[in-house]
């Protein structure tokens, strides 16, 4: 009767011991599952940006995809779905959802069909990048191109990218790169060689001597001659 017993409770603890292994290993399974759908664009401490790959529709007629971008911070979420055709400078939002302690916290209007630029070391360039390495396209700007010095000051430090894009009309596309001990910018400028100008989103100013926009432009005109022009 004690063997029997004994023999009993070894048989338990084995089904017990089989019934752990097994749920462990759907556990790690379902983890495994749940980290492979997100891809990790970037993190910088604050935020992460991810991208949900479950989101991808892929439509090879018009070279375009569409996807759900995360921006992840400790308290809340925005969501955006948006609309990119690989190896493009420029990507579409279709939809702007901030999400307040894990809810949906409502769509902003406003933001439908609103079409962004995809700027050299951007978190735009670096989601830019993952999808098209999903859909086995090329990256956006080349690997060989760089940042170049152009003006520093007491507060900032000026780069431009090492190719400008010819818009027609002595006027180029020009990718500036600012840093300084708070924070990094990215711009994109519009440089008028006719008017002497530099245009952002916002405003046109004056290229004045001994300026960053000065720099900017001497250092475009050098770009322009040596070929770096697409």
């Amino acid at each position: 009767m004690t063997l029997l017993y004994k023999m009993k409770c070894i048989v338990i603890r084995v089904i017990a011991l089989v019934g752990m292994i097994l749920c462990l290993s759907c556990n790690s399974m379902t983890y495994a599952n749940v980290a492979d759908r997100w891809i990790l664009v970037s993190d910088n401490g604050d935020s992460k940006t991810i991208i949900d790959k479950n989101s991808f529709k892929y439509d090879c007629v018009n070279n375009t995809v569409q996807c759900w971008k995360l921006i992840v911070y400790s308290h809340a979420s925005v969501s955006t779905k948006i609309e990119y055709s690989p190896s493009s400078r420029k990507y579409k939002i279709l939809k702007f959802i901030e999400n307040i302690g894990g809810s949906n916290d409502g769509e902003r209007k406003g933001l439908e069909n609103k079409i962004c630029d995809i700027l050299p070391g951007s978190d735009a360039e670096k989601v830019a990048n993952s999808i098209c390495d999903y859909v086995g396209k090329t990256h956006v700007f080349d690997v060989n191109d760089k940042w170049i010095w152009v003006y520093s000051s007491n507060y900032s430090t000026y780069y431009i990218w090492s190719h400008v894009y010819n818009l027609g009309n002595n006027r180029f596309e020009v990718y500036v790169y600012e840093k300084n001990s708070k924070r990094s910018n990215y711009y994109k400028y519009i440089m008028d060689m006719n008017k002497e100008t530099v245009k952002n989103e916002y405003t046109e100013r004056i290229v004045v001597p001994g300026t960053a926009e000065d720099g900017m432009m001497l250092k475009v005109k050098q770009l322009i001659k040596a070929g770096k022009v697409l």
